[in-house]
């Protein structure tokens, strides 16, 4: 998955033009690319030739070759693209009055090395070109962009984060996530200020666990004294801190730049014991975890894969819904197991699959169960994208078009972040299956993003 933290490192691109198309490969990668002299000679190039030219003295700030190559048919959408990542202001400018799209992406076509149709703001965000985002967004371009905006905020470009906010964009906690995880106190600070929810989005890797867990003492100080922290997540927090803070000390995990966890455990502990109701283990901090004697039963043989006792405890009247002290439900537990006989009588008893079910779809997606996953969509589960994205970590391309037919909610920047985390084995061929499922379901989409 796309994260900014240490155990994650973001693509950075360079983009150029191949095949007529504008497509991207790793910064830093050596590029032969035609140049604008070259296409003003007499020797004769092919529209990509151009497009690449264009794209090659955009890219080094070359105003009047620009305006020279435009002037002579190539599309200006390269320049803008190529010019916003490289913080060339007039060249942007100049695209821009030429007719250039503001949210033009240019690689209609998956390409192994990269996803290359992110729009300009994308590059301009990552890349901290303040000025240029401003003028991208003055002239209409898109604020609602996942990545643009994250990866602003995980990099820590806090003037860039204030344009996405004051352009009510709806990724508040998303860059809230990528903020905390990277350690950027003030990104934190202003995005809390701004209403960002600390708690609402991700729920195994919640914000403040990622900054516990990565060792962030005054984003961790931030998120407690905030007041919006949920119970749970602290106890969470603390648990990832005491784990992390141990396995860095007895070397079984090796760290480039550990870090001292102490005053992190110390503020969480402080935080727990402040909380209401909140029992002597850390491991108890679950508010919904008030189960009786037959709950922690019935849950108890779901996890044994003990059928008949689940069924027998099922008449009982049992709490279907229960959850054991670490949070996990009993779809959860029968899908790990990958027990369709069990899943099917949870089901069938009416566990709440909305609930539930997205959980169990990870599940299934982990080990490429496709009956287990066509059972939980046929019974109303519904996901977030974890399941497509865990799916094409793996290269399961059965799965993805289980997932992709059932026309579960994605938006596009699920897909996309599904597809960047595609192995080389069959990535074309799912790659290509995730963008002709963006195109022809483009509008329902957008929907989606705006809806989540």
């Amino acid at each position: 998955m796309i994260t900014l933290h240490k155990s994650h490192t973001l693509k950075l691109v360079t983009i150029f033009a191949v095949s007529g198309s504008l497509c991207a490969t790793e910064s830093g990668a050596e590029i032969s690319l035609p140049t604008a002299t070259s296409a003003t000679t007499n020797i004769k190039l092919s529209v990509a030739e151009k497009n690449a030219a264009l794209v090659s003295e955009a890219g080094l700030g070359n105003l009047d070759k620009v305006r020279k190559l435009i002037e002579d048919g190539v599309n200006p959408n390269y320049a803008l693209i190529a010019a916003a990542e490289h913080g060339h202001e007039d060249i942007v400018a100049l695209a821009l009055d030429k007719g250039a799209q503001v949210d033009a992406r240019i690689c209609p076509k998956y390409t192994p090395e990269y996803f290359g149709f992110f729009p300009a703001i994308t590059y301009a965000a990552t890349f901290g070109h303040t000025h240029i985002v401003k003028m991208l967004l003055a002239h209409k371009a898109d604020p609602h962009n996942y990545f643009a905006f994250t990866y602003a905020a995980g990099f820590g470009h806090i003037e860039v984060v204030k344009l996405f906010i004051e352009a009510k964009s709806c990724y508040l906690n998303e860059a809230l996530f990528e903020a905390a995880s990277s350690g950027k106190t003030e990104v934190v600070k202003i995005l809390l200020d701004a209403g960002a929810n600390p708690n609402g989005w991700r729920d195994i890797t919640n914000t403040l666990v990622s900054a516990a867990k990565n060792g962030h003492t005054e984003v961790v100080r931030l998120l407690v004294t905030s007041g919006k922290m949920e119970n749970e997540y602290v106890g969470k927090a603390l648990k990832q801190a005491i784990f992390m803070d141990k396995f860095e000390r007895d070397g079984t995990y090796h760290s480039e730049d550990p870090k001292d966890r102490t005053e992190i455990i110390k503020m969480l502990k402080t935080a727990i014991e402040r909380q209401k109701d909140t029992a002597d283990s850390e491991d108890d901090q679950n508010e919904n975890y008030q189960n009786t004697e037959n709950d922690n039963a019935f849950l108890a043989a779901v996890k044994v894969r003990d059928t008949a006792a689940v069924q027998r405890l099922i008449t009982t009247g049992v709490n279907i819904n229960a959850r054991d002290k670490y949070g996990m439900d009993a779809l959860h537990a029968a899908a790990e197991k990958g027990d369709l006989e069990l899943v099917k009588i949870l089901i069938d008893a009416h566990i709440n699959v909305k609930e539930y079910g997205g959980c169990a779809l990870v599940k299934a997606a982990e080990t490429n169960n496709l009956a287990l996953a066509r059972m939980l969509i046929d019974a109303g589960a519904i996901d977030n994208a974890s399941a497509i994205v865990y799916a094409a970590e793996k290269g399961y391309k059965d799965i993805i078009k289980i997932f992709l037919d059932a026309k579960i909610v994605f938006t596009p920047e699920d897909l996309l972040e599904a597809g960047l985390v595609l192995p080389e084995q069959n990535n074309d061929e799912i790659g290509n299956m995730i963008l002709a499922y963006i195109d022809k379901n483009e509008k329902v989409l957008t929907e989606n993003r705006k809806a989540r």
